[in-house]
């Protein structure tokens, strides 16, 4: 049956989860901490930590350290799964491959805040930093304001956002006019930080979601994109943008991937 297969799978991968780090593995992560240790002794012999962690709290010295794996939270996701009826598991194991960075066929993953363009090829990158340092016309790309959490995805803790009135651009050209999309959105918005904050999208310049505020912590958020929506020569710009006029930190509306997946009838 399903459910005896995804309890199969979720026993291999627990098993799997929980094998030793090969040798080689943890002797790149070793040499890895320590050049992050050197960085952050040559970071406090120049501007400071404590400057730069006035400006971004992200930087502070518990997220510095943080374990940048995911295998912690696979840990807990698939020991905690395993405690449930086994009914459930089906449902848990397509919630995890939902979470994967694997796309089917006519689908397309950008992870907003990741430091390789080719992992967000679609991002509109704006004017860039060498001419514009301040970030008002460019996605401004962080990691969490807060020390990463192993209950989340590493990858859902790294993100891009609209800063003032700027609105974060994703494009893509040769889709298929005729076929409706779904539109899955990993994203949050911080309480404490920017609880008052809400974000709009827009598809093509036709709303997908009006002025809204994301959950905390980061969670995928799934749209439909209509095939009404698909402009011509396949066409389709996604605009993320705060409610204007505001103040404040400029920040608001983290978004950590975006995955746009064909709908096959």
């Amino acid at each position: 049956s399903h459910s005896s297969s995804a309890t199969q799978a979720l026993k291999d991968a627990s098993s799997l989860l929980w094998l030793p780090t090969p040798r080689a593995v943890a002797r790149t992560i070793s040499q890895l901490e320590r050049r992050l240790i050197e960085l952050t002794m040559l970071l406090n012999t120049s501007v400071g930590l404590p400057v730069i962690q006035s400006q971004s709290p992200g930087l502070a010295m518990s997220s510095l350290y943080a374990n940048f794996s995911d295998v912690h939270y696979l840990r807990g996701r698939v020991g905690n799964a395993l405690q449930l009826p086994i009914a459930r598991h089906e449902n848990v194991v397509r919630e995890l491959a939902g979470e994967t960075r694997a796309v089917e066929e006519g689908g397309f993953l950008d992870l907003l805040g990741s430091p390789a363009l080719s992992e967000k090829s679609h991002l509109d990158m704006g004017e860039g930093v060498a001419s514009d340092p301040s970030f008002y016309f460019t996605p401004l790309q962080a990691t969490t304001l807060r020390p990463l959490q192993t209950d989340l995805p590493v990858s859902w803790q790294m993100f891009a956002h609209p800063f003032y009135d700027y609105a974060m651009r994703l494009r893509y050209t040769g889709l298929s006019r005729g076929r409706s999309y779904n539109l899955t959105v990993v994203r949050c918005t911080i309480p404490e930080e920017n609880n008052q904050i809400r974000v709009s999208l827009r598809a093509n310049g036709e709303t997908v979601h009006d002025l809204d505020v994301a959950p905390y912590p980061m969670a995928p958020l799934s749209y439909t994109i209509d095939s009404t929506t698909i402009g011509e020569n396949g066409v389709l710009e996604l605009a993320w943008q705060r409610e204007t006029g505001l103040g404040g930190n400029g920040q608001g509306g983290f978004i950590s991937s975006v995955k746009l997946q064909e709908i096959f009838q």
